[in-house]
């Protein structure tokens, strides 16, 4: 049945789902009921890159992946991740830095700043708005959901939720991490790879003017390869990679019956 629909399925010049009216998302929907779903946060990625490289670039790719192989792109989830753990800003060898270039005092970064909850508490709040999201997104007449994952820490919540929440309704989930998807899995952050991207997806954001200058060790919260050895055409490379993959993952949903335990890609 999907078979069919997919092969129906023209790309539009617009798939992102809040900017399409209400008959553009039923003929769209209809011919490919997959939805993507960008999730990142707002963090410090060096001098040189804007502060929401995670959401922005999965936002991106899961606009290119729908027009590539169908389906629709829902708004990237910005907020409500633990932001007291696994965050740059947080990362106390870093914390000093970060608040500096900031213009904001250390201690809107420690301990308890965001209100005092427990980590486990902050945990379990963002796995439940991650699982009202897909209720939400199932309402709305999908049949599968893919969650792209910009920021490493959200990796484990969004398939844990995938996971069960495929196996309480039936709708079918996947989820991954955007470099697992290229088989990029070293530890990297605010460096060679996230600027390359950026410079494809969204060269105006970065300005590698910025840290020129700067012995490496000098650039505050960058973990990995030099960022000033990426560049638009390794993005470009990673990206067509990316959005290939995605598509078919996403098409993939669709193609199989929903499992009992769910699917986790890994």
């Amino acid at each position: 049945m999907h078979k069919q629909r997919m092969k129906k399925s023209r790309p539009l010049s617009e798939v992102r789902y809040e900017l399409l009216r209400p008959e553009q998302l039923v003929k769209r929907r209809r011919a490919m009921p997959l939805a993507y779903l960008p999730i990142g946060t707002i963090e410090w990625h060096g001098l040189h890159n804007p502060v929401g490289v995670d959401g922005v670039a999965t936002h991106e790719l899961c606009r290119r992946a729908a027009v590539f192989g169908g389906g629709l792109a829902f708004p990237v989830v910005w907020y409500g991740e633990n932001r007291e753990s696994n965050l740059a800003e947080v990362n106390r060898p870093l914390t000093a830095g970060v608040a500096k270039a900031m213009g904001l005092p250390k201690g809107n970064f420690a301990k308890g700043y965001m209100g005092g909850d427990t980590l486990i508490g902050h945990s379990v709040f963002y796995q439940e708005l991650l699982w009202r999201i897909y209720h939400q997104i199932r309402s709305l007449g999908f049949e599968a959901i893919y969650v792209l994952v910009g920021h490493g820490p959200l990796k484990l919540p969004a398939q844990l939720t995938s996971q069960l929440f495929e196996r309480a309704t039936g709708v079918r989930m996947g989820a991954s991490y955007a470099s697992d998807l290229i088989g990029l899995c070293a530890p990297e952050h605010a460096a060679r790879y996230e600027t390359g991207l950026m410079m494809e997806l969204m060269p105006e954001s970065v300005d590698i003017k910025r840290i020129a200058r700067l012995p490496k060790s000098k650039l505050v919260g960058v973990q990995g390869d030099d960022p000033r050895h990426g560049s638009a055409e390794l993005g470009r490379t990673c990206v067509k990679a990316i959005v290939k993959n995605l598509a078919k993952a996403g098409q993939d949903l669709l193609k199989r019956k929903a499992s009992d335990g769910g699917m986790i890609v890994k």
